[in-house]
């Protein structure tokens, strides 16, 4: 191989290289955790907490301790994830959360709002007592 063709190839590969690493981060393990709360930083106890890692859309799920606490561990993680919490009676809140530098450790906290109660329309419930038949013409026969 020629030395200007050598020097070439080399320039390629070297600027494909510093390309893949630039637009793919390492992959390392990455740690979410935080509390959800409601009303004033009270804590949200058995609140579903569902994290989802980009790109490839895979998802680890847990649930919040007494204290609110969650905590969900990625050992392959790309830095780029989105938080989803969710309780009964409260709507939902999800925080879409990246790496910054050499960040590993995530915290996010999110917080539910109550669902505003829902009034149903009235309900009209009417009856009437059935008519027997009777009289001379029934004899029971």
């Amino acid at each position: 191989m020629s030395r200007p063709l050598f020097c070439a190839l080399a320039l390629v590969l070297g600027i494909t290289q510093s390309l893949a690493a630039q637009t793919s981060p390492p992959l390392g393990r990455d740690v979410l955790h935080g509390h959800i709360s409601v009303d004033a930083g009270k804590p949200v106890a058995g609140a579903t907490v569902t994290v989802t890692m980009a790109p490839d859309r895979s998802y680890r799920q847990t649930q919040a301790d007494s204290s609110g606490y969650y905590e969900i561990v990625f050992p392959q993680g790309t830095g780029d994830y989105l938080v989803h919490a969710v309780a009964p009676g409260m709507d939902a809140a999800r925080k879409r959360v990246t790496r910054s530098g050499r960040d590993s450790v995530f915290v996010v906290d999110l917080h539910l709002a109550r669902t505003a109660a829902q009034q149903l329309a009235a309900v009209n419930v009417r009856s009437s007592k059935p008519k027997l038949y009777g009289g001379d013409d029934f004899r029971g026969t």
